[in-house]
């Protein structure tokens, strides 16, 4: 008998979405490949509570904890002590709103230091470098971007979190792989930034990362042929 509504959307928000297609010209969303994964650092991203899919978070904690030969670590960047970072490995206190620096803070570190796939980023990716475009305009790379203002340092002015933390996190998620970072809060620009991070591990499309949805054959299939299909389905 309430007057009253309340929602909680499970699925993709329009943010995310956004994110992607800028980044990977997908609409469809993307698989984040848990189980699998040595290490997961959650940006804000309130996973054991309510993230799109409960039943595979579940499923890929406990699988990644104790079911795997090496045990997979969980960090939660979070302003707030959620019970996702009470049930942590670590729990990461951060300036509200500022994740996405603390992004940018680690590819900082993981570009300055060589930590990053380089092989992946030149054959895969566009923009990492300054360029030119057809009039012969040069606009600022990633890199150069990053480099220039996104120091340890600077970082942690505006985050609140202790140079030496921004280290440690930016050098573990480079040499813990499969590594994944997840960032399904905040603006479009600081989903960019955390999905970035996964460019830079090269961790797109591989065993616990970024995994692309494609697309069901049958959805591609003539009219004629589903109805077929349908009715061998139903016999």
């Amino acid at each position: 008998g309430s007057p009253n509504y309340i929602n909680i959307p499970t699925g993709l928000d329009d943010g995310t979405v956004d994110a992607f297609y800028l980044m990977q010209g997908i609409k469809d969303g993307v698989v984040y490949d848990m189980e699998m994964a040595n290490y997961i650092i959650s940006f804000g991203s309130d996973l054991l509570q309510s993230f799109w899919s409960p039943v595979q978070v579940m499923k890929a904690f406990g699988y990644m904890r104790r079911g795997k030969t090496i045990r997979g670590r969980t960090m939660q960047v979070e302003s707030r002590y959620s019970i996702t970072a009470a049930k942590a490995d670590e729990w990461i206190p951060i300036k509200p709103g500022t994740e996405g620096v603390l992004a940018l803070g680690m590819a900082h570190f993981m570009i300055k230091e060589g930590l990053y796939d380089k092989n992946f980023v030149e054959k895969y990716t566009f923009g990492f470098e300054d360029w030119q475009d057809p009039s012969g305009a040069t606009h600022q790379g990633y890199k150069t971007l990053v480099l220039q203002n996104y120091s340890p340092s600077v970082v942690s002015e505006i985050t609140g979190i202790p140079v030496e933390s921004i280290m440690r996190l930016a050098k573990e998620f480079a040499t813990q792989s499969p590594a994944l970072a997840i960032g399904t809060r905040g603006d479009i620009y600081q989903q960019m930034a955390v999905h970035a991070l996964n460019a830079l591990a090269g961790n797109i499309d591989k065993p616990g990362g970024i995994l692309t949805v494609k697309n069901s054959p049958i959805l591609d299939l003539p009219a004629p042929e589903i109805d077929e299909t349908a009715r061998k389905c139903l016999k």
